[in-house]
């Protein structure tokens, strides 16, 4: 992750839109999980089936303890995925003018100045 943020951050300060891919790519990634993880726990924790529940090893927790567990962790990936959208939208919008702006992968100084 490292490396992905130092490029992003070398095509914010050279002004290279393919500097912001890597960022774009990787996170996007990350966020899609943590997304689908989210949707997964919202559905097992509205229709698991009680039989998956019974057949936990501890036979001390409750069906209605696992679906608002599941409920609970669902919410607050959603929330905790809030800002790294956030992120990825603002590298995005920073691709999209680099690209547009200096017409992709260089950035000729001698060219703007004529």
């Amino acid at each position: 992750m490292f490396v992905v943020n130092a490029l992003a951050l070398y095509g914010a300060s050279k002004e290279k839109a393919w500097g912001f891919m890597p960022y774009l790519v990787v996170n996007g990634m990350w966020i899609t999980f943590w997304l689908l993880l989210a949707i997964f726990l919202a559905l097992m924790g509205n229709l698991a089936p009680a039989s998956l529940v019974d057949n936990l090893p501890r036979k001390d927790i409750k069906e209605s303890t696992v679906r608002t567990s599941c409920s609970i962790l669902a919410i607050l990936i959603l929330i905790s995925n809030f800002i790294p959208t956030i992120f990825w939208l603002c590298i995005y919008r920073a691709y999209r003018y680099a690209r547009n702006l200096y017409g992709g992968n260089y950035h000729d100084s001698a060219a703007l100045l004529q």
